[in-house]
């Protein structure tokens, strides 16, 4: 191997000469170049420090912002970073007087941290099982719908009608009364006590429904008979249950009225937990009387339980949102279910500026207090780890679920005791929006809502609580209706992705619903349609096996419409032996209702 000459450097190292003016004139170049280099990294530093901060606790106001329409991106720049929801000055909970408590196993605890992570799933892998199964059939509550129909005439019919229980009890009729609708698996049906001749089905899909007589109904989706012996409960239930969505056979479902129809207080309103291979109680919670850690007497449970990994979730009437878990297990082969843990309930409790808590810091700013209570009829709607619901004190709310704390909060000027949709833009994307309605009560308990009052349908962004956009209808509210958002929306899938269903009850007088279809991306109309009538359903979807969508609307004088989802055509009418006061199930080509009359109906589109 040849010596290397190590005194020598190579040629390429010579340093070639430059002409003396060119060097000045390269150094003149490369001065303000560094300086704005510096003043760029110094500004993103502080950019940066400004994001990471939490939100803004020392903002007061006198007047507390309303959700204005933010049009433009004038100094929200920093929203571009956040990738988990986060409270800005518009969404800070410290704006509106919120004040927030927790109990735990008891004990009223400072802070909370759930033992294991609790993450919602999206819409697709919400449930094991086959049907509706919850209201709004999912965690995001945006459908009701299941599968697609094979749709040739384009006709309706009644397939068959089901007169419920005889009951006394009376009482109000705000719940959501939707049916669930499941097709069984095989292995789980052999465990069921199903009645003679419905056992030995290959395939059994059944409508489960909780009754105003107190009663659990079982029905045979194909002939309305029933498909078991009925559960008694003791009170009234007005909302939707939920069916556990791991596939194991327990059903969640709520009460809200006690057994004499008195609202005003509270007796033996419970949460239950029922196994359906026995039909017996495994557990429930509540109370002979009143919460003794709420502000509001009336513990009534509304909402569907929002149940995902064996955690169950429901926001009160009390203004309580409660988390638990009761360890359950199924075996399959011995068809029995194992209730594990000693459920030990989180209890998580709000205060504001409307419910009557509210200290405001400016000494000159009018008080507030007492106008609304807390509560909501409405149901969870939850997104990865956080959970969202409006109340009847006007704000909708973002709660982390693992640790129970705000936040953020939305001034959404009016009672939001509705439920409130999810949607999200994809697996890869982390961002989502949450849509929300307003509502007010029936004029024959307030006569000042006989009068025109003004209810919101917005477009919020879910990481922020940033308004996107709003719209405002001047309604009028009824005694058999209340005015304003009739329950929740209907987001669009398949062909009608772009589009976002809502009914507006009460517009220009107490009997008029204005069914509206807008863009999900700006609120314009598409189209609409006004019905003179009042209304208490839901726009509810139904596909075709090409995924061209219909929208399913039924009104309080015993009419179903069928839409051309996308032009707002009227394909099908049909009128039904009484008003539909209960929200639709579809399962496939068939619509399952509750009518004001106490009758389950199926009507099958071909």
């Amino acid at each position: 191997m040849a010596k290397r000459n190590r005194s020598k450097k190579p040629v390429y190292y010579k340093p070639t000469k430059k002409p003396i003016k060119k060097r000045y004139f390269l150094l003149v170049l490369l001065i303000p170049v560094v300086i704005a280099g510096l003043w760029l990294i110094v500004r993103a530093r502080t950019q940066l420090a400004v994001i990471s901060e939490s939100p803004s606790s020392e903002a007061v106001m006198a007047v507390p912002p309303t959700p204005a329409v933010l049009s433009d991106d004038t100094g929200y720049v920093e929203e571009a970073f956040v990738t988990e929801p986060t409270a800005f000055a518009y969404s800070d909970p410290a704006n509106f007087g919120f004040k927030t408590y927790l109990m735990f196993a008891g004990e009223a605890v400072d802070s909370y941290e759930r033992d294991k992570v609790l993450r919602f799933p999206s819409t697709d892998a919400y449930t094991e099982l086959s049907g509706v199964t919850t209201y709004r059939g999912n965690n995001y509550r945006s459908s009701g719908t299941y599968g697609s129909a094979r749709i040739t005439d384009k006709t309706l019919s009644i397939l068959w009608t089901h007169n419920l229980p005889e009951f006394a009890l009376t009482g109000p009729e705000d719940g959501t009364a939707q049916p669930l609708i499941v097709q069984w698996p095989a292995d789980i049906m052999a465990d069921m006590s199903f009645k003679t001749g419905k056992k030995d089905k290959v395939q059994l899909t059944e409508v489960i429904f909780a009754d105003k007589s107190g009663n659990i109904i079982f029905l045979d989706l194909e002939d309305g008979d029933y498909s078991r012996t009925p559960i008694p409960t003791i009170a009234y239930t007005e909302g939707t249950p939920t069916l556990d969505p791991r596939g194991i056979p327990l059903l969640y479902v709520g009460q809200s009225v006690q057994e004499d129809g008195d609202t005003t207080r509270s007796r033996y309103q419970y949460l239950y937990v029922f196994d359906l291979t026995t039909g017996k109680q495994v557990y429930r919670f509540g109370s002979s009387s009143i919460e003794p850690f709420a502000n509001n007497e009336w513990q009534g449970y509304t909402g569907s339980p929002l149940v995902y990994d064996d955690q169950i979730l429901i926001e009160a009437e009390s203004g309580i949102l409660y988390s638990y878990a009761i360890g359950a297990e199924f075996d399959k082969e011995k068809g029995e279910i194992y209730i594990t843990e000693e459920p030990s309930l989180v209890k998580y409790k709000y205060e504001n500026q409307v419910t009557g808590y509210f200290v405001s810091d400016d000494p000159e700013a009018e008080s507030t207090t007492g106008k609304m209570a807390s509560g909501t009829t409405g149901s969870l709607a939850g997104y990865k780890e956080y959970a969202f619901f409006s109340d009847r004190s006007g704000f909708l709310q973002c709660i982390n679920v693992n640790d129970m704390s705000l936040v953020y909060a939305v001034d959404i000027k009016g009672g939001g005791d509705a439920t409130v949709n999810i949607e999200d833009e994809g697996a890869d994307s982390n961002t989502f929006f949450v849509y929300s309605g307003t509502r007010f009560g029936y004029s024959g308990a307030d006569e000042s809502l006989s009068e025109t009052n003004t209810a919101y349908f917005r477009k919020i962004e879910g990481l922020t609580g940033k308004v996107l956009w709003e719209k405002a209808y001047d309604v009028v509210a009824g005694d058999d209706c209340r005015a304003g958002l009739a329950e929740t929306a209907l987001i669009g899938e398949n062909s009608l992705s772009r589009y976002i269903y809502y009914a507006v009850v009460g517009e220009q007088s107490a009997d008029n619903t204005t069914l509206y279809c807008v863009n999900k991306s700006d609120g314009e109309i598409i189209w609409q349609y006004q019905i003179a009538s009042g209304f208490k359903s839901v726009p509810t979807a139904m596909y075709d096996k090409s995924g061209n969508g219909y929208v399913i609307m039924g009104d309080l004088s015993g009419d179903i419409y069928f839409f051309d989802g996308t032009t707002g055509e009227i394909i099908g009418r049909l009128a039904l032996e009484a008003g539909v006061d209960g929200s639709p199930a579809v399962f496939n080509n068939k619509i399952v209702m509750h009518l004001n009359n106490d009758t389950l109906v199926c009507v099958k589109v071909e």
